[in-house]
């Protein structure tokens, strides 16, 4: 468990160096489909275990305060296939409305919007959708990480999306990756940009099968992009792992 330092954010500020950041509510994601209810998704993930990245994320608001939490770690690397390190420290968006784990210099960050209703921010801009969980690089290049780590021995499918959701100043520039086992080549790499041609603003991967033993992991990974620029660069997640053999 990790309670040393909190580190807050007023007014939804995540970005340097005009430490604000504005997010878009195009949370119309590919994933909307699969997570509804009523959509195909949903018949196929009560067939099989499996577990949901924003929905199940840990905080050091809930009452384990926990990172490690179950399957999940959340993180930061100095390079894609660097070492691993936990974020030890707490990290506070705004009036505790929304939380999660930082380094203690404030970046990297994983944390989402703790309640169900999406929050605006400061201008009409800033916007936090429910329950969302995002990542935000370090100003070195440091990539913000999720890890699953295998509860069993089996092959999991790998569904999701990360997203761009800042498009103040040059709008989300980030590349994105899932690796396994810190091994190269990544499992998935793509890139998210909020203003590119065509549109860039979501990298969405569909049915990745990855076969691991009890206790490997992957990772989801986000970097400050091809501007090497870590400003404005708040990046959404939504992903859902199946165990499926």
């Amino acid at each position: 468990m990790h309670k040393t330092k909190q580190v807050t954010a007023g007014n939804y500020s995540i970005c340097k160096p005009a430490r604000k950041y504005l997010l878009t509510t195009a949370v119309g994601l590919a994933l909307s489909i699969f997570l509804s209810a009523s959509g195909a998704f949903a018949s196929l993930i009560s067939a099989f275990p499996s577990w949901e990245v924003a929905s199940e994320f840990n905080d050091f608001i809930n009452p384990d305060t926990m990172n490690p939490s179950g399957v999940w770690s959340y993180g930061w690397k100095p390079t894609t296939f660097g070492t691993f390190s936990l974020l030890g420290f707490q990290y506070t968006l705004g009036a505790n409305d929304g939380s999660g784990w930082t380094f203690d210099t404030g970046y990297p960050i994983v944390a989402h919007n703790v309640h169900a209703v999406t929050l605006l921010g400061s201008g009409p801009q800033a916007t936090l959708p429910p329950h969302a969980l995002f990542l935000h690089p370090g100003p070195a290049g440091e990539l913000a990480v999720v890890r699953f780590t295998a509860p069993a021995k089996g092959t999991y499918r790998v569904s999701g999306q990360f997203y761009a959701m800042d498009r103040n100043g040059t709008g989300t520039i980030t590349d994105v990756y899932i690796v396994k086992n810190n091994t190269s080549p990544a499992i998935y790499s793509g890139n998210v940009n909020y203003y590119a041609i065509p549109n860039m603003k979501f990298a969405s991967f569909t049915s990745i099968a990855v076969t691991l033993n009890m206790g490997e992991y992957i990772e989801f990974q986000v970097g400050f992009g091809t501007d090497l620029n870590y400003s404005f660069d708040t990046t959404g997640l939504n992903a859902v792992i199946e165990k499926i053999r």
